[in-house]
């Protein structure tokens, strides 16, 4: 795992979620990310909506970061989803 190495990152999103590709699901997303804009060691790069899962380009500094930065994007996500 290196910093300048972007990783693909696929994040599957429950049925009873509902289709992601609608007003709701893409404000969700865009705020979830934006709670996460403050790290330093992990940087969202690209985000695809897709209607039952989320696709990320992200750059971390190790796999630590990597498993903290999108832990904490999924929760931020979830808890958007869920206002």
């Amino acid at each position: 795992m290196s910093r300048h190495r972007p990783v693909h990152v696929s994040l599957p999103i429950e049925q009873v979620v509902g289709r992601m590709r609608r007003a709701a699901g893409y404000d969700a997303v865009r705020r979830g990310v934006a709670a996460c804009i403050g790290r330093t060691d992990f940087r969202i790069v690209h985000v695809s909506i897709q209607a039952d899962h989320l696709h990320f380009i992200v750059e971390a500094d190790d796999k630590q970061a990597l498993k903290l930065g999108m832990q904490g994007t999924a929760i931020s996500i979830a808890r958007q989803l869920n206002r």
